[in-house]
Parts: C-alpha cells; sequence; structure tokens
C-alpha cells in the first residue's frame, strides 16, 4: 500500500492547488475520490496494523514508537472526519478554500507517517500471515 499512498499523494499534491479552477462538480468528484480512497485503504490499512502490527513493533521497536503511531494514525482519522464534513456543504470559494487545507494537512500527515514507518523499520504486511 506505501507505494499506491505515494501516487495518491503525489496526485493530491497536484490537484490540490488547482480546486479553486474547478467546477463545483469536479471539486465533489475529486473529493468523493480522495474520501473513498482515505476510507476504504488508508483507514482500513490503519486498522489493520493497529491490529497485527502494533503489538509486534511494540516488542521490536518499543512503546514510544506504536505510541507515536497509534497517535498519528489517530491524527488523521480526525483529519478524515473534518474532509468528510468539509465535503457535506456546499462548494462555495470559502469550502473550496476550506477543502484545499484540509487536504494539505492530510498529505503532510501521510508524508510524516510514512517517514516514521520507515524511521521504525521494513514494516512488514500486516496481512501478510505468514510472518507471524
Amino acid at each position: 500500500m506505501d507505494h499506491q499512498l505515494l501516487v495518491r499523494l503525489d496526485d493530491l499534491a497536484v490537484v490540490t492547488p488547482a480546486l479553486p479552477e474547478l467546477s463545483p462538480g469536479e471539486v465533489r468528484s475529486h473529493l468523493d475520490q480522495v474520501r473513498g480512497f482515505l476510507h476504504d485503504e488508508v483507514l482500513a490499512h490503519a486498522s489493520a496494523e493497529e491490529l497485527a502490527l502494533f503489538p509486534v513493533l511494540e516488542r521490536t521497536a518499543g512503546p514510544r514508537v506504536v505510541a507515536r503511531l497509534a497517535v498519528e494514525h489517530d491524527t488523521v482519522r480526525l483529519a478524515v472526519a473534518e474532509l468528510d464534513a468539509v465535503a457535506a456543504r456546499p462548494m462555495t470559494g470559502a469550502q473550496v478554500r476550506r477543502t484545499q487545507a484540509v487536504l494539505l494537512g492530510i498529505e503532510a500527515l501521510l508524508h510524516g507517517h510514512l517517514a516514521h514507518e520507515v524511521a521504525a523499520g521494513d514494516l512488514p504486511d500486516p496481512n501478510d500471515t505468514s510472518r507471524t
């Protein structure tokens, strides 16, 4: 998932600054795609990590590493909830700017989180049961 996440983050970095130039329907379509990816892939991956990987990582890397990653997961969840709230409102100029701010925040959070995962070590896929 990490490669796919990086590709999607690159897409966000390109599209987010251009949101004011898009029609409200195009903004809505972009938001629907991003929210689908965040809910279906990113948050699902975070939950799987917490269940399968965090107990192992706590033993190998220590509780501080796990605590930091857990806080980052919670922060991403809060940011996605904020994006959901923004997406529920009509896309006025102010809402488009708010959408940009939330998307840029999510992008930064996820880039930082990936860097912390790498720093913690080459993390196994939590869905790979052959490593347990």
